[in-house]
């Protein structure tokens, strides 16, 4: 079961789509089910408008529960998360148990682009979700494990990319650029607060990447730090990267 936000796809929502079966299928499930626990669907990116994206899944794929949604969002005062009725999480852990049967995992998510800490102030609604779906199935004795797809543990990947990329990166670029084809599962499995490390003229560098995006008609890599070179940029590199994933949500959460 994952979380995920919409943020950063717009209206690339075909492209995302394959993408996420793609991979899926890689890992030996089928499709997933997408679960929008939006209170509002009224939002600027098209493919993600009212029942758009419903729509372009089918049915079988593709559910609503803005009952998990934040009723803050609708401007009601008090604290910065308020779901409108806690209960339904026994609904959405339910969808997650009828999906396994048939080897297919969950996707909740929103439009925040990372999930944050639970109780934190700048935190999603979905982490919050996320504590409630797990001490749900905590009750009822069920294992789970809830992690931003494509869930994982930072991963160090080489990634030869053309001299003038190599260069663009060096000069301060926040995209690697993976072309107009979708990546393969090497690529797109690589969890957000990864490092990528790469080759130019002047030596060897790292990166700290988010996951796999497509906009402007290419697949890329968010680049989310400046390239570090040697064994102390790395070491440092690496102390940033888990830094950043405890700060943004990114560790998976566990029944215990």
């Amino acid at each position: 079961m994952f979380t995920w936000g919409y943020w950063g796809w717009g209206n690339a929502t075909e492209h995302l789509v394959s993408l996420v079966d793609s991979v899926e299928h890689e890992r030996g499930f089928a499709p997933p089910i997408f679960v929008d626990i939006r209170i509002r669907r009224t939002v600027r990116a098209i493919g993600f408008q009212g029942n758009a994206f419903g729509d372009r899944l089918g049915g079988e794929r593709y559910v609503h529960m803005p009952d998990l949604g934040n009723l803050k969002i609708l401007g009601r005062p008090g604290p910065a998360v308020q779901i409108k009725d806690e209960r339904k999480a026994a609904d959405l852990l339910h969808v997650a148990i009828n999906g396994a049967r048939t080897k297919r995992r969950v996707i909740l998510f929103c439009a925040c682009e990372y999930p944050g800490i639970e109780g934190h102030q700048n935190a999603c609604h979905r982490a919050t979700v996320v504590g409630l779906v797990l001490t749900c199935a905590k009750r009822k004795g069920i294992a789970l494990e809830l992690g931003e797809w494509p869930g994982g543990e930072m991963k160090c990947s080489d990634l030869a990319l053309p001299p003038g990329e190599a260069k663009l990166l060096l000069r301060g670029r926040k995209s690697i650029s993976l072309g107009k084809q979708m990546p393969g599962a090497d690529v797109a499995n690589l969890a957000p607060g990864s490092v990528v490390r790469f080759g130019s003229a002047s030596g060897h560098y790292a990166v700290m990447v988010g996951g796999v995006r497509f906009g402007s008609g290419v697949w890329y890599l968010p680049v989310l730090s400046a390239p570090a070179s040697g064994e102390a940029g790395m070491h440092d590199l690496i102390s940033e990267v888990r830094d950043w994933r405890r700060k943004h949500g990114f560790e998976p959460r566990r029944t215990t």
